[in-house]
């Protein structure tokens, strides 16, 4: 009990670095490429605080609660020099850096470019960036496991987490006095559509190479203990 409770510590440590780095490098992406196009600013920096301490803090905390134990006693002992960002992490993660980096360019330089509203823009911008990360939280519960599974609302800390996230984030957009301090707009039933639509893309993408790095590599040791 104690190494499997060990092994799924040093797991959750694991979860809660990649999501708070993948979504910062994920920022970064939007906003290098929006300075090397020569663009505005995609994200004002209250927005930004916004995001990571509001959107990101609650699921953070609540991933630490995970108990991910389905078929940890069945790996073999991990190498103690094994960095907590392994070969496998790093490709995940890279992917994710570009999925999410560059659909929220493109998302940035195609409503900027159809509206001409670049406080609008920047919200559509914001929003897809927050629900991003709250889905993405769940994608995170497991590196071998998909999100699309029927206990991936088992942590009911994570869950009522994201619940409060998103809450925030629709007080963020319609009430008054945040809308002040964060320059944000109202968004309309189609805009939350098309930031949906993006979303779900994207989650796609990054369940298709987190199989096919994680599982790929799985079957590889299995063989190679076969052989």
């Amino acid at each position: 009990k104690a190494i499997e409770q060990g092994r799924v510590i040093f797991g959750n440590i694991r979860k809660v670095f990649v999501y708070l780095v993948a979504d910062d490098f994920s920022e970064l992406f939007l906003f290098l490429s929006a300075i090397a196009r020569g663009l505005p600013l995609p994200l004002l920096p209250a927005q930004i605080l916004w995001i990571n301490l509001v959107e990101d803090g609650s699921p953070v905390i609540a991933l630490t609660t995970a108990q991910e134990i389905k078929g940890v006693m069945d790996e073999k002992p991990r190498n103690p020099k094994e960095p907590i960002l392994n070969k496998p992490l790093k490709l995940w993660m890279t992917a994710i850096f570009f999925i999410t980096g560059l659909a929220a360019f493109l998302s940035f330089f195609f409503f900027w470019k159809l509206t001409g509203d670049l406080s609008k823009t920047r919200t559509i911008v914001f929003v897809l960036m927050c629900v991003d990360s709250l889905v993405f939280a769940f994608s995170v519960r497991s590196f071998k496991r998909t999100i699309f599974r029927k206990d991936i609302l088992s942590n009911h800390y994570l869950v009522g987490a994201v619940i409060v996230a998103f809450v925030f984030l629709l007080g963020a957009i319609y009430l008054p006095f945040l809308q002040k301090i964060l320059a944000t707009q109202s968004l309309a039933l189609s805009e939350w559509l098309i930031i949906l639509g993006i979303s779900s893309k994207e989650i796609l993408l990054i369940e298709f190479f987190k199989k096919r790095i994680f599982v790929s590599r799985t079957r590889q040791i299995i063989n190679n203990a076969l052989n």
